[in-house]
């Protein structure tokens, strides 16, 4: 068996892999005490990108566009304040976003560094799996690097999904709205194309 520690990048699923890790008691994310950081960020921990880890390290990277999406749905949930029919549409979106980018440019860590590229994620990140195929993705991660346990996605119930009853997606950006999350999060298109024309994890990829 090779130990995997895990690269949390915020609204990449990592809360269910949290979870399915710790049912088979690899703790990894929020669940694992044993990493360290080494620059100061006001977020949680495991949610800081200069956590350092001890062995191969593995990531989920998802297309910008979507991820935003699965942010504001987020927001929407913690805004208990507000109803979802008031907020839940695409004029509100794109102010969000608008809004959203703009205080990130002054503050990257406020949204407990949701808002973070994920390329500053990614450089101690060995193992990226694309989120888009992560059910088949992980399956063939875990079977290689963990083949005396029999760990699925499917383990756990999946969790932080957004909003069910806020069907909001990337078709309600307007032409400007997502040409600003793409130029503010540049490097992560260019990440996420190359996360795309890879294959599903091999055994040479992870040099098993």
């Amino acid at each position: 068996m090779k130990r995997l520690d895990f690269i949390h990048i915020p609204k990449t699923g990592g809360t269910t892999i949290e979870d399915v890790g710790d049912k088979h008691h690899i703790k990894w994310g929020r669940n694992n005490r044993d990493s360290n950081t080494t620059v100061h960020h006001k977020c949680s921990t495991w949610h800081n990108p200069s956590r350092s880890f001890d062995h191969t390290t593995f990531c989920v990277i998802r297309d910008p566009l979507d991820r935003m999406v699965s942010e504001y749905k987020d927001q929407l949930k913690l805004e208990k304040h507000h109803s979802q029919k008031e907020w839940c549409n695409s004029s509100h979106l794109n102010d969000w976003v608008v809004h959203t980018l703009t205080n990130n440019r002054r503050n990257p860590d406020h949204h407990d560094c949701h808002l973070l590229t994920q390329s500053d994620f990614t450089e101690s990140c060995d193992i990226k799996l694309d989120f888009n195929r992560l059910d088949k993705d992980f399956n063939n991660l875990m079977s290689k690097a963990y083949k005396d346990k029999n760990i699925t996605i499917g383990d756990v119930p999946k969790k932080n999904v957004g909003s069910a009853k806020c069907n909001v997606s990337v078709d309600d950006f307007t032409d400007n709205v997502r040409n600003l999350i793409l130029e503010e999060y540049a490097a992560d298109v260019d990440l996420y194309e190359q996360i795309k024309t890879r294959s599903v994890v091999t055994d040479d990829y992870l040099e098993l």
